[in-house]
């Protein structure tokens, strides 16, 4: 029998897809939410769950527009407020399902966004929020961003790199026509000078998962075009502008070299926050997508983290 389930469960009119690694009866609850918006997580899932133990019962949610829930409704996702409705029946659906008052949220990357948001306002249904690869303001992210691939092209001698970087006027402007274009160029000069961004890695983790199908490999090429009206909305996020002061503990665990949401960003904000509970933790050697590049020193600080609830 596999030590995992899938079901498909009815999320403001369309099913979407769940996978869960439920554990013993009194270990907490945590819903997984994946970076993107389009990246779905839950073939890694396998991965995190071996290194994780029994301290979560842990719950990947391809959220609406992305891996199988798109597949199942091909349906693209209008913008956040939707998203946070969706990742609202979710946790309804979670708290029923297990019987629990409160679940913790996991937010990665666009997932930050998301679970950020949904902690401030919805206190009443968390129990704890993790952010790791978090988004503070996506416009202080790509300027920084842009300045790194820029110095480092600069550095380099690769004056293609650079006469492409200053072709783009006022970065990053949503005005601009082409600004998913510009994101992507700019996103893959960084790469191209990040040693740690674990994408390989993850690739390699995907691949080995045991409920690989080759539709996820459709829907994952398909996911930025699907995805597109979520990103200009990500693009002009500031988490600032919904405020510092949880009613929920917060915990970050972030990776020292992350130059997608850099950790200078995330500390300033992290300062300001007023929580029951709070810690930041960072892992050296690790960028963005800290829990599959170092899954067992991540893996260390999460039961550290649950402990303490």
């Amino acid at each position: 029998m596999a030590d995992y389930e899938e079901e498909y469960v009815k999320i403001n009119g369309d099913e979407q897809y769940l996978l869960h690694y439920r554990k013993k009866d009194k270990a907490p609850v945590l819903l997984y939410l994946h970076g993107g918006p389009g990246f779905f997580e839950h073939l890694m899932a396998y991965e995190l769950d071996k290194a994780w133990g029994d301290c979560v019962t842990q719950v990947h949610w391809d959220q609406r527009g992305c891996g199988r829930t798109w597949t199942k409704n091909k349906k693209k996702p209008v913008n956040m407020m939707q998203m946070l409705s969706d990742l609202d029946a979710v946790v309804l659906c979670l708290k029923e399902k297990y019987q629990v008052e409160k679940i913790i949220l996991l937010g990665h990357s666009w997932g930050s966004i998301l679970g950020s948001v949904y902690a401030l306002k919805h206190p009443e249904h968390v129990m704890a929020y993790i952010g790791s690869g978090q988004v503070i303001c996506m416009a202080e992210n790509e300027k920084e961003g842009y300045a790194h691939a820029l110095e480092s092209a600069r550095k380099a001698g690769n004056e293609k790199q650079v006469n492409k970087l200053l072709t783009i006027v006022s970065y990053p402007d949503i005005t601009h026509d082409n600004i998913l274009k510009e994101v992507g160029m700019v996103h893959k000069i960084e790469m191209s000078y990040t040693g740690n961004n674990g994408n390989a890695k993850m690739m390699n983790i995907m691949k080995k998962s045991p409920c690989f199908g080759f539709k996820d490999l459709f829907a994952m090429l398909k996911s930025n075009k699907v995805n597109e009206a979520l990103v200009r909305e990500a693009l002009t996020f500031d988490l600032y502008q919904y405020g510092t002061d949880y009613a929920t503990p917060v915990f970050y665990i972030l990776g020292e070299e992350d130059m997608t949401t850099p950790v200078s960003l995330t500390k300033a904000y992290f300062e300001k926050v007023t929580a029951p509970q709070k810690e930041l933790k960072v892992i050296t050697g690790a960028g963005h997508n800290v829990m599959y590049e170092k899954i067992q020193e991540y893996a260390s600080v999460l039961k550290e983290i649950v402990q303490t609830l």
